[in-house]
């Protein structure tokens, strides 16, 4: 948060963290690339919780910053809840799968290579029940996630294709 320049409570944007990795990044095609990654997979788990205190940057040497590996990455069960930190100022179910794709330019993507990580994504998500059924998250719990979840990969695999 402190490299961002980020406040507590503010909201921030991960326009503002590619900005940063652009400035300070020892490996800014790779991070940038890793960062929409990240971003692509928490809307498809709908992830909202996703505040500036959630990504953090290792030093790399005198070289700069790198992308620290991602963490605290939860689903959230509530469909309508907006995320903390926006894509392009998309924060709602609405907007951010349109702010991700107009935005994939901006962490060095192309259209197609978006397209091929939306794939990527949606195919590790895919068995999501399994995944939390095998990690003791009983299966009385699941529906609780349905529409959040499957409804954004609907969506997205629309625009994967």
């Amino acid at each position: 948060m402190t490299l961002v320049q980020g406040r507590d409570g503010s909201p921030g944007d991960y326009l503002e963290v590619a900005e940063t990795l652009t400035e300070f990044g020892s490996r800014v095609s790779v991070d940038l690339r890793q960062l929409w990654r990240r971003i692509a997979f928490s809307v498809a788990i709908h992830n909202t919780d996703d505040h500036l205190r959630n990504h953090g940057f290792l030093r790399d040497g005198a070289s700069g910053w790198r992308l620290a590996p991602a963490f605290d990455i939860n689903p959230n069960p509530d469909a309508g809840a907006q995320r903390l930190t926006g894509i392009g100022g998309a924060h709602g179910r609405g907007d951010e799968l349109t702010g991700l794709m107009a935005y994939a330019e901006s962490f060095r993507l192309t259209a197609e290579e978006s397209r091929q990580v939306l794939h990527e994504v949606l195919a590790g998500v895919a068995g999501w029940q399994e995944v939390a059924l095998s990690n003791g998250v009983p299966a009385t719990e699941l529906p609780r996630f349905e529409e959040a979840m499957e409804g954004l990969r609907s969506a997205m695999a629309e625009l994967a294709d």
